[in-house]
């Protein structure tokens, strides 16, 4: 039986929802490295959106959003649209997996392991 928890990650990542806040906040496991995160708590996140197979960008409630590299490409991410992340830290880290979902036929696809959260910056627009 699938617990509390689970269910409400799953339904924090499915791309394009605005999920409300799930889970507890600050984790001491959102420390900062430099110009990015290793960590980012689920309950500071708005909505995830899927660049490419390879890009995720994480928009945060009232701040600074950040971009993660998947460290290989998970082919099929962007077509599909949906996954899902299962943990026990009430956080996104660097090196957590997420596992693709096919909504169709119900099924769990590959995993890909997450990379290091940057700070998100537009490019500026030249003239």
């Amino acid at each position: 039986m699938m617990s509390i928890k689970y269910v409400a990650t799953i339904l924090c990542c499915v791309v394009g929802l605005t999920a409300a806040p799930l889970m507890a906040a600050d984790s001491p496991n959102a420390e900062y490295e430099q110009d990015g995160r290793r960590c980012l708590p689920i309950s500071h996140i708005d909505r995830i959106e899927i660049i490419d197979d390879e890009t995720l960008r994480f928009h945060m409630r009232g701040g600074q959003d950040y971009i993660n590299r998947l460290p290989h490409r998970c082919a099929g991410l962007k077509s599909r649209g949906t996954f899902m992340h299962a943990t026990s830290t009430q956080n996104y880290c660097d090196l957590d997996t997420i596992t693709q979902l096919d909504t169709t036929i119900g099924m769990r696809l590959g995993s890909c392991p997450l990379g290091k959260f940057e700070v998100y910056r537009e490019m500026e627009k030249t003239q």
